[in-house]
This record gives C-alpha cells, structure tokens and sequence, in this order.
C-alpha cells in the first residue's frame, strides 16, 4: 500500500482546516463546503482503518463509527454524519484499476446528476481539482 494518498490527503485536510476552521468559528460554512469537510473526514478515517486492516478497507462507513476492541472509532463519534441536506453519504469501495474508496454526497436533492447545490460532490473530483492532478 502506498503512503502517497495518506500524504495527500493529510495535505488537503490541513488545507480544509486551515480555510474552513475560521469560518466555523466565526461564521457559518456552506453547505458545500461543509460536505467537502465531511469527504475528507470520511475518507481519512477509511484510509486509518485500511492501515490497520491489513490494507483492506471496511465494508461499510458504520464500521468507522463502531469501537473496535480497544474501543477506537475511526471517525470520533458515534453515528455518521449527514450531508448539510439531511443525507447519508454514499461510499464506494475501491474496484478494478482504484486503490481508494470514494465517498459521495448526491447534493440537495439527494439524487444522482443536479447543478448547483443539487450537484453530487464527491471524493474524485474534489481531488482531480487540486493543482497538479
């Protein structure tokens, strides 16, 4: 497993805290903004849970939230959260040529497609908008 993603995704977290933690404190964050937050969250937990799982990542986003033996949860609560519209977000586990999952959230109006903020924002298109990708 390659350590490439997880430093890219470190990066891109800190990018997101560094913008958005202000805003949160002081003002309140767009919903697209909060979705993009939520990805990177969601992604860096699987990707947590995959290092210690033998590269393998969960099955399901539950098992981010559930306290494994140590009592450990991956995303540091106790049910997932919800896109800003009151959806779940959607995950995909890595097939054929990926190595990573997506994680997905349908927009506003909670189906497939849309402009504006219905417009679907996930994980891979977050990234290939980063300079450089």
């Amino acid at each position: 497993m390659s350590f490439a993603p997880i430093i890219t995704l470190s990066v891109i977290a800190l990018g997101y805290l560094i913008f958005f933690a202000p805003r949160v404190v002081c003002c309140r964050i767009s919903p697209r903004g909060w979705v993009q937050a939520d990805i990177v969250s969601i992604f860096s937990a699987t990707m947590e849970f995959a290092m210690n799982h033998d590269g393998h990542f969960p099955t399901r986003l539950e098992e981010l939230v559930e306290p494994d033996a140590l009592g450990y949860r991956y995303l540091a609560r106790k049910s997932l959260p919800q896109d800003p519209w009151g959806h779940p977000y959607l995950y995909v586990q890595p097939s054929g040529n990926e190595t990573e999952p997506n994680v997905i959230s349908l927009g506003a109006d909670g189906e497939i497609g849309g402009t504006g903020e219905d417009a679907d924002i996930d994980l891979r298109t977050l990234i290939a908008q980063l300079p450089g990708h």
